[in-house]
């Protein structure tokens, strides 16, 4: 990979693509008047009933904004029981004419109705990686199909920054993603970071994993920036520059020619600064160039899936289930390594303690206080809303003093991006 602290040379040709920049409203300004970027991305649940005055009018720029879900916990069994998140990611993309329509391959809950499989409902807020298993891509498939009806476009699923790994797992991620195409005939998101972040925790060479991923199927590809943890797993941030490891990775699949649709879009979560996001949209542009973006038309197919054993079903409910109560208590679930439980209990936690901070910022004046808050996530697991986090810590604080044996957080932000 790259030298650290170097990106790859600009100037060398570019493969036709267009450049994107996520939407969010501290980047407005930059979406609106940077004639470089060619497409956006908006994550639905940051729109409400209408759109931001700004977002329209970058539409009304006739500049293709995707729609981009992370609440749908696609690979649980349960996540279309309440149609809420997805008749919602149907309306925002109507409002946006998405071209597109994405989310992730993870789960973040488990559970959906008082009837269904786990119905002892554990919402982590964050994205895990399901087991890479015939189980769970019969699960994501059948989802993927009923999403794809509901919201009436291209819908792709995204490979996502996962620091764990089942030991049930029967196939790599590019694997498993070539099995889902073949049972739901879905595109996807290639999310570069990612394979690195997934690299970094399997031990194995990302430009050899990322050249196995079906490219022929991607409709655009997301990067990010990051670093490296002292474990040695890279931390997709997304309010870092992005890394010189991620970069040449890049450039490895973009000269892939199984890869039909160039479109690469760069990620920033928090923390704009507006000279680090230009100096990344500067090596993109030389890596991709300026054309329109062109997008597939074809999505999961709608059909009926075969009929399942129920059994085996809340087999792998269970199985979730199991294992988010272990990595919000801070246990190490059956199968999993210590390092990789630890790193992702402290993503869960931080993820947490970054919310409820920001409801009630008077947190961050506790000595000790993301420590605290890891034992106050671990004693009271169930999420309620962040407001109310932030308070249930504050009356209690200093009645629960930090644990000699939780893992301080080694990362430069509360929270992690998926």
């Amino acid at each position: 990979m790259a030298a650290a602290g170097r990106s790859p040379d600009p100037s060398h040709a570019a493969r036709a693509g267009a450049v994107g920049l996520g939407w969010r409203p501290e980047l407005a300004d930059m979406l609106l008047d940077d004639g470089r970027l060619g497409f956006s991305e908006v994550i639905a649940e940051s729109i409400c009933c209408h759109l931001p005055d700004q977002l329209a009018e970058l539409r009304a720029l006739d500049v293709p904004v995707i729609t981009h879900g992370v609440s749908l916990s696609i690979a649980s069994p349960d996540a279309l029981a309440d149609r809420t998140a997805v008749d919602h990611l149907r309306d925002v993309s109507q409002m946006l004419d998405s071209p597109v329509v994405s989310e992730h391959i993870a789960f973040t809950r488990t559970g959906g109705t008082p009837r269904g499989p786990h119905a002892d409902v554990l919402d982590t807020g964050h994205l895990l990686a399901p087991p890479l298993t015939p189980e769970s891509a019969r699960v994501v498939a059948a989802n993927a199909r009923v999403v794809a009806d509901i919201v009436g476009r291209p819908f792709v699923l995204e490979n996502i920054a996962s620091t764990m790994a089942f030991a049930e797992s029967r196939w790599t991620e590019a694997d498993y993603f070539d099995h889902l195409a073949s049972i739901c005939d879905t595109g996807y998101i290639l999310d570069v970071s990612n394979v690195l972040a997934a690299a970094s925790l399997h031990g194995t060479d990302p430009a050899v994993v990322i050249n196995r991923y079906p490219l022929e199927r991607v409709a655009y590809l997301h990067v990010g920036g990051g670093f490296y943890g002292p474990d040695h797993l890279y931390r997709d941030t997304h309010t870092h520059r992005v890394h010189p490891d991620a970069w040449t990775l890049l450039r490895e699949v973009l000269a892939n020619p199984r890869l039909r649709h160039a479109n690469v879009l760069v990620e920033w979560d928090g923390e704009y600064r507006g000279a680090d996001i230009a100096c990344d949209i500067e090596v993109l542009s030389g890596l991709v160039g300026h054309d329109p973006p062109a997008f597939p038309v074809s999505g999961p197919q709608t059909r009926r899936a075969r009929p399942r054993l129920r059994r085996r079903r809340g087999a792998y409910a269970a199985r979730l289930n199991s294992t988010v109560t272990d990595l919000m208590l801070g246990r190490v679930p059956a199968g999993f390594g210590d390092s990789a439980a630890h790193a992702t209990s402290n993503t869960l936690w931080g993820k947490r303690f970054f919310e409820a901070a920001t409801a009630d910022p008077a947190i961050r004046n506790i000595p000790d206080a993301r420590l605290r808050f890891a034992e106050h996530a671990r004693a009271h697991p169930r999420r309620v809303s962040p407001r109310d986090d932030a308070r249930r810590f504050l009356d209690g604080w200093d009645r629960t003093p930090p644990r000699s044996d939780l893992h301080r957080p080694d990362h430069g932000r509360d929270d992690e991006s998926g």
